[in-house]
């Protein structure tokens, strides 16, 4: 014979045809579950893609602010120095000051 379904007693049809059907089923929700997954992954790398580019802007912010912090500690730095030097002074000062009687 040709055909396998003329083989087939007549009170298998309705079963063979649900059972082609829930396979029609299957592969129906296997593609859409398919697209949602190859959607979901869309979007997770454009989502990537975002915060990729928000670390490179914030690296060139960070490098940005790079020289300025330098200049902020060098002043603070000579600052302290200054102050160190001017604290020695006083006291210098102050004990040269002792001994006179003029206040």
């Amino acid at each position: 014979g040709g055909d396998d379904d003329d083989d087939e007693p007549p009170e298998y049809a309705p079963q063979r045809q649900a059972q082609m059907q829930l396979e029609m089923n299957a592969v129906a929700l296997n593609n859409e579950l398919i697209e949602q997954r190859g959607a979901a992954i869309d979007q997770i790398s454009s989502e990537v893609r975002q915060l990729s580019e928000l670390f490179i802007e914030l690296a060139a912010l960070v490098e940005a602010q790079d020289e300025p912090v330098r200049l902020v500690d060098e002043r603070l730095q000579r600052a302290a120095e200054t102050t160190d030097a001017a604290r020695r002074e006083i006291e210098k000062t102050s004990k040269a000051q002792e001994g006179c009687a003029v206040s």
